[in-house]
């Protein structure tokens, strides 16, 4: 029965609020009576119909259910060999760091899948030949001692499963001392320490990768094996790490510094930090490295220029180094026949961390830079602290010579004036990552010529000085147009530079706006100012920016977030925070 309220008899009730009468209130329930009939009878048939698919869905998931157990049986992969199986289990390792004890994480998380993949990642020693051992502290000392028993016996464990195999290992740890307020207690745990430290160094001559970052009063335990192994304790060794950057230590002697351990080893990576300074009179087996790191967060503790320039002169392999100097006026020792050039032909990434104690010393940088011969460089990073003053040519220039293959530059100075960068960069036209930072204005001070909206400019393609001029005078043109600066350039970090906003955005999209092969006009840097097509630049990808002062403008986010919609560009933009009261001091706001 179908039925429509268009064709009913009482359409000027229907369409009305008037009250009807008695006589038209039995009539509208008389002419219900035979809907109401048929309404009742469609609920019935539904319920029935409903109850039907119900019964049909159960008894095809229940048909589906079983497909599917047995689909299992048929599928590729369990046919394949457990020697595949392990194979690929060994992809799923982590490639940036070891291994942890997290159940969540190859390998633990493989022997939760089934009782098939437990016995055959149980029984793959490629899983287990590497762990990040953590040595924890947050606990109840005498918790503590149960969780140390509980997890040398699972180091234990864990690398027995890697048969014979070379084993690589990182150990780690905080202060643990702060939780043991006895003296019984530190006994227990210096004891239960030292149960660890006998079955990490009983494989020593299985060693390849090792790692070792623990307070001072874990080196007490630490050294005790430390100092007993030789180069024949450790065959396989190649790389060696260690950190030094904690307290009580600073009495430690180069024997100490696995100078018996290291000798006539033939490392391939060696990073000592924290007492970098003890390290060139070690026997080490120079010639062999390929990555080296000597830094310290403790700038005292640097090599000096002739230290450095004899380390450097006998790693004829090094494809990476990360080295810090203490600039001072140490004349080389008689000992040192240092050569005049220095030549590493294959170092690629190269990180300077440059301590000069008074401005002066800093002349004494370019001379250093001028002894490295460094032919296939392609990433510089060089920061610069201290009271380094700088003439008229950043020191680190003689590397940027012409045929270089510099494509990454990072740059870190309280004191970084503008034309001699701009040279810089203008030596660098294939550069493609640009990272710049200052620190805040409160703590560099004011010094002129520092990092400013020039930078900026010449990245787009304006005279700086022509900029300067008709921005002043509030007419003219901005003068004729200059190539861009780095047109290849795909990723910037810029911290604590102060341009204006606007003419941040500008240069994301005058950058984001070309294309390869095709020719922009030059943004409006000036009212005035005549536009002018700007060679070929590559797109942008990625654009951050750390201003030290409040936006200039009330919707650059959103700006920059429509920016970034359109073109598929990351760009940040980092202000300080307003805050009417101070509440908001100290903290940032972000575009992204």
């Amino acid at each position: 029965m179908i039925v429509d309220s268009k064709s009913s008899s009482f359409g000027e009730l229907l369409t009305t609020n008037i009250c009807p009468t008695d006589a038209q209130v039995d009539a509208v329930r008389s002419a219900l009576a035979r809907p109401l009939e048929c309404l009742s009878s469609l609920d019935s048939k539904i319920q029935s119909l409903e109850s039907t698919l119900a019964e049909l869905r159960a008894e095809k998931l229940s048909l589906q259910s079983y497909i599917d157990a047995h689909n299992s049986i048929l599928s590729p992969t369990r046919r394949l060999p457990p020697e595949i199986v392990a194979a690929i289990f060994t992809y799923t390792l982590p490639h940036d760091h070891f291994p942890t004890r997290s159940s969540k994480a190859s390998p633990l998380l493989l022997g939760r899948v089934c009782s098939q993949w437990r016995a055959v990642s149980l029984s793959t020693p490629e899983l287990w030949n590497r762990m990040h051992i953590v040595i924890p502290s947050s606990a109840d000392s005498g918790l503590l001692c149960q969780v140390l028993t509980k997890r040398v016996e699972y180091v234990a464990t864990w690398l027995s499963r890697a048969g014979a195999l070379p084993i690589s290992f990182s150990l780690y740890s905080y202060n643990w001392t702060q939780h043991a307020p006895f003296q019984e207690d530190r006994v227990i745990m210096s004891n239960i320490l030292r149960s660890l430290m006998s079955s990490l160094f009983g494989l020593s001559k299985r060693w390849q990768r090792v790692e070792f970052k623990v307070p001072g009063i874990l080196w007490k335990i630490l050294r005790e094996y430390v100092t007993k192994l030789t180069a024949a304790d450790v065959p396989m060794l190649e790389s060696l790490k260690v950190d030094f950057n904690t307290w009580g230590i600073a009495d430690m002697t180069e024997s100490e510094l696995f100078h018996n351990m290291v000798e006539s080893t033939p490392l391939r990576s060696v990073s000592f930090t924290g007492l970098c300074s003890k390290v060139s009179g070690m026997s080490l087996d120079w010639k062999h490295l390929q990555h080296l790191q000597l830094t310290s967060k403790f700038n005292d503790r640097f090599m000096n220029i002739p230290e450095v320039q004899n380390v450097l002169s006998q790693c004829h392999e090094l494809r990476s180094c990360d080295i810090g100097v203490l600039v001072s006026a140490t004349p080389s020792p008689p000992s040192l026949d240092l050569p005049s050039v220095i030549a590493l032909p294959h170092l690629r990434d190269l990180q300077l961390s440059l301590t000069c104690p008074n401005a002066p010393l800093s002349n004494l940088l370019p001379s250093f830079f001028q002894s490295l011969s460094l032919p296939v460089l392609s990433s510089l990073s060089v920061s610069f602290e201290g009271k380094y003053s700088p003439v008229n040519r950043l020191p680190f220039f003689p590397l940027l010579a012409p045929g270089h293959n510099v494509e990454k530059l990072m740059l870190h100075s309280s004191v970084l004036p503008l034309d001699p960068l701009i040279e810089v960069l203008e030596a660098c036209p294939d550069l493609k990552t640009l990272k710049i930072e200052q620190p805040p204005p409160s703590f560099r001070g004011r010094a002129e010529g520092t990092l400013g909206e020039g930078l900026v400019m010449r990245l787009i393609g304006a005279g700086v000085h022509e900029m300067s001029h008709a921005s002043e005078n509030g007419n003219g043109a901005a003068g004729p147009a200059l190539d861009p600066l780095c047109p290849s350039l795909e990723v910037i970090h810029l911290s604590n530079l102060d341009a204006k906003d606007e003419l941040l955005l500008q240069f994301a999209r005058s950058r984001t706006r070309a294309s390869k092969g095709l020719t922009q006009p030059q943004p409006n840097l000036h009212p005035n100012s005549i536009p002018n097509p700007v060679p070929k630049t590559t797109p942008l990808k990625v654009f951050h920016v750390r201003l030290p002062r409040y936006r200039q403008w009330f919707d650059i986010y959103a700006r920059a977030e429509e920016l970034k919609n359109q073109t598929g560009l990351d760009i940040q933009l980092v202000h300080s925070t307003e805050g009417a009261d101070g509440a908001g001091d100290g903290q940032e706001t972000t575009a992204s």
